[in-house]
């Protein structure tokens, strides 16, 4: 019950307007979400299209880059892998350590559907991975 408040109270918020944490996107009239300009000079942005495309390339390709690490992972932690970034849910708490350690320290904890949105937003990187298509 508490979640469902939670969740309505985050929706009026956004519908509003009055707090996006995608940065410069809001929930227009018809449901969907927009771009709305913003003036890049008053807002400092703590990561860089290089951490984007880490943070994304890590979550979207674990099993080659364990591989390539000698992390051994076993068929049904490559399954629920699979599952979690299928969902783009997949975050780096899901992740093996010493993938972890690679990982752009900005986007620690978040979800790839997260990142790809707040990428996308600020420089036009993940699309395909936030939701929006």
């Amino acid at each position: 019950m508490h979640r469902k408040i939670l969740q309505a109270a985050i929706v009026a918020v956004l519908v509003t307007g009055l707090l996006s944490p995608l940065g410069n996107v809001q929930a227009s009239s018809t449901g969907t979400l927009e771009r709305v300009a913003r003036d890049r000079s008053t807002t400092a942005i703590a990561f860089t299209p290089a951490d984007c495309q880490a943070a994304i390339k890590i979550l979207t390709q674990y099993e080659r880059l364990a591989n390539k690490l000698g992390i051994r992972l076993s068929p049904t932690r490559i399954r629920q892998l699979d599952r979690k970034r299928a969902n783009r849910t997949i975050s780096t708490d899901d992740l093996p350590a010493k993938l972890r350690r690679k990982f752009p320290g900005y986007f620690k904890g978040r979800s790839l559907r997260d990142i790809a949105q707040q990428c996308f937003v600020n420089y036009g990187i993940g699309e395909q991975y936030t939701g929006y298509v």
